[in-house]
């Protein structure tokens, strides 16, 4: 699989990411065995770049990744992404912006 550099100072990610929206039934039923099969799958495949949201199935796909995660040895295989919602116009020097941003970020750790 490709590869290229994620920014301009990032790591190198897989020209192919997977969007882990299918984890939560949007697009229809998502069973817990057929979900835990996608991770591995994807590092199979040469994916290294995996997005998700909280709002994926409220942190069900984090959930389905993290525990993938905890049960290979090693670093992870693959980047996540993910996606932090911001108003128009926000900076986030902004101390009222940062900090939600810094909470859903540490959260999105421990999941």
């Amino acid at each position: 699989m490709k590869q290229r550099k994620l920014g301009l100072d990032g790591p190198l990610v897989s020209v192919v990411g997977y969007g882990s929206m299918p984890f939560t039934n949007f697009y229809g039923p998502a069973t817990d065995e057929g979900s835990a099969t996608i991770p591995g799958a994807c590092v199979d495949l040469g994916i290294t770049h995996v997005d998700t949201a909280n709002i994926y199935g409220m942190g069900r796909a984090e959930t389905v990744i993290g525990d993938w995660l905890k049960q290979r040895v090693g670093p992870p295989p693959f980047t996540i992404q993910c996606p932090v919602p911001t108003e128009h116009h926000c900076s986030l020097a902004d101390p009222q912006v940062a900090s939600p941003v810094k909470g859903s970020t540490f959260a999105k750790l421990r999941q």
